[in-house]
């Protein structure tokens, strides 16, 4: 009988393309080994399509880069708590994973003008994908616990840019300082941001961006983020 695992890369080289799902294959059996994966693989072979299934591949990506950092991963299994739990050197942190799914087109490809050289062309509303990112931010709220967290993104939206996380981020901090907003999680320190978007070209891999949350971050924390901020995560 197969195992879990195997049912999950059954379902993986179905939904995927067969370069991507050969990646994957060799990533998931490297998660084999971090706590609570079962669930996650049993979760991936019951995915009804590719967006589902890469919804929960991006909890993969998070997992091997904190894993690759040193810290020990742990799959969470509740509706109530968030994705990952992570520990090194006896420091706790729990991550919340979201993917902004695709849903606006991104830049369309340079086309010629005619006379003169290739033209950028405009694309993108700011204004909709910072309320966006706002709206998919808070919303993760109800899921944070006590303890210290943090909010990761994948983006796979084309029209979604780091800029707009960035303000949406900006816009929540100073609300709340003015009152405009409910006070934050407690334990809620920082946002990191992916987009495959921000693929560096030649070396396949993503630049990390993270955005804090407190205006005070402790050392450990400011230390963190530059870890992460150096760190690169695999395409």
């Amino acid at each position: 009988m197969p195992t879990v695992m195997q049912k999950a890369l059954k379902k993986v080289a179905a939904l995927l393309e067969a370069r991507y799902a050969k990646r994957w294959s060799a990533r998931l059996q490297k998660a084999q080994n971090y706590k609570g994966v079962d669930a996650k693989f049993r979760l991936i072979s019951q995915a009804g399509d590719k967006e589902q299934l890469l919804d929960l591949l991006a909890e993969f990506r998070y997992a091997e880069l904190f894993s690759q950092r040193g810290f020990e991963v742990e799959f969470i299994q509740d509706d109530n708590l968030p994705d990952l739990r992570v520990t090194r050197e006896g420091q706790e942190m729990w991550v919340e994973v979201m993917r902004f799914r695709p849903i606006h087109p991104g830049p369309p490809p340079l086309s010629p003008s005619g006379e003169g050289p290739c033209e950028l062309q405009e694309y993108g509303n700011p204004a909709r994908d910072v309320r966006k990112a706002l709206q998919k931010i808070e919303y993760k709220f109800r899921q944070l616990v006590a303890g210290d967290s943090i909010i990761a993104i994948w983006n796979d939206d084309g029209a979604m840019e780091e800029l707009e996380v960035r303000e949406a981020v900006g816009d929540l901090v100073e609300d709340v300082a003015n009152g405009i907003r409910s006070p934050l999680p407690s334990g809620l320190r920082f946002v990191i941001y992916v987009s495959p978007r921000l693929m560096l070209v030649e070396s396949g891999v993503q630049q990390l961006h993270c955005f804090p949350l407190k205006p005070c971050l402790g050392s450990q924390y400011k230390d963190l983020i530059s870890e992460l901020e150096g760190a690169t995560i695999e395409f």
